[in-house]
C-alpha cells in the first residue's frame, strides 16, 4: 500500500463514507459536496497504479490514481479519482482503504451507488446492508432494495470486503435518470438520507442550482431533438406526396 499521511487525527467511534466515480457520478458528487460543506480536512492520500504513464516534454513519468481521505469530527470521507480497471485491483484497493479505516477504529462504512430509474418513475433512494441485523435500522430511513443483482465496482465491493472483516456496511442506492450525465438531483436525495443517518445538517443550495442547470440543459436538448424529428417527418411526408 502506497499511502502518505499528512496528519493522524484522533477519533472517537468514527465512521467512514467512501465514494468513487460511477453512473451519473452520483457517489462522488454526493461525497464531495458533503466534504465541502463540512470543510473537511485532508489527512491522507492513498495511491493506486494507473494503466498508463504521464508524458511531459518527451519524458515519461509514473502515473498514479489518488484516493483522498478527509476528516471532520468523527467522520472520515474517502473520495477516489477513478476506479481500478480489473477485479483484482478493485479488491486490492478495497483492502487498502479498509486498512486505513481500521487503523483509525472505524467500525461502519457507508458507500453510495446509482441505479437507473424508469423514465416516468419518481426518483427514490434504497438501502442495502452487508449484515442482516442492520436491516431494521436502515429501513427507518429508506426502503430496503428488493430482488437480486450486482453492485459493480468499489462502491459495492468495499462492503463485501468489509463484511469479511466484520465491519458494518451500508450502501445508499440512488435512482438516476441518465447514466452519462452528472446526477445532481439524485445526489441531493442521497445526501438528504445520509445526513439524517449521521445527524449532520447542511444546506443543499448549490446542489439544487447545479441540478436545475443540468435539467434545463437536458430539456433544451430534448426540445431540439424533437424539432429535428418533426422536420424530418415533414420532409419525408412531402417527398412521399411528390
Amino acid at each position: 500500500m502506497d499511502i502518505k499521511f499528512f496528519k493522524k487525527p484522533v477519533f472517537k467511534e468514527p465512521v467512514m463514507i467512501a465514494a468513487w466515480p460511477g453512473m451519473g457520478l452520483l457517489a462522488v458528487i454526493s461525497a464531495d459536496y458533503l466534504r465541502k460543506k463540512l470543510d473537511a480536512e485532508l489527512f491522507a492520500e492513498l495511491y493506486s497504479p494507473k494503466n498508463s504513464v504521464f508524458l511531459r516534454n518527451g519524458v515519461i513519468e509514473p502515473a498514479k490514481v489518488k484516493h483522498l481521505f478527509y476528516y471532520w469530527n468523527n467522520l472520515i470521507i474517502c473520495i477516489g479519482e477513478a476506479q481500478p480497471p480489473t477485479p483484482l485491483e478493485v479488491r486490492m484497493l478495497a483492502e487498502d482503504v479498509l486498512n486505513v479505516a481500521e487503523e483509525f477504529g472505524v467500525k461502519r462504512i457507508y458507500t453510495l451507488a446509482a441505479s437507473p430509474a424508469f423514465e416516468r418513475e419518481e426518483l427514490k433512494v434504497f438501502g442495502i446492508v452487508n449484515k442482516e441485523e442492520l436491516l431494521k435500522e436502515v429501513s427507518r430511513y429508506v426502503p430496503i432494495a428488493k430482488g437480486e443483482g450486482d453492485i459493480t465496482g468499489l462502491n459495492g465491493v468495499l462492503l463485501g470486503v468489509a463484511k469479511e472483516r466484520n465491519l458494518d456496511g451500508i450502501c445508499l442506492l440512488g435512482q438516476i435518470r441518465y447514466m452519462d450525465v452528472p446526477q445532481f438531483r439524485s445526489a441531493r436525495l442521497v445526501l438528504e438520507v445520509l445526513t439524517k443517518m449521521l445527524n449532520i445538517e447542511i444546506d443543499f443550495l448549490e446542489l439544487d442550482k447545479e441540478a436545475e442547470k443540468i435539467e434545463e440543459s437536458i430539456k433544451e436538448r430534448l426540445k431540439r431533438l424533437e424539432e429535428i424529428k418533426i422536420k424530418k417527418e415533414e420532409k419525408e411526408r412531402l417527398e412521399y406526396i411528390g
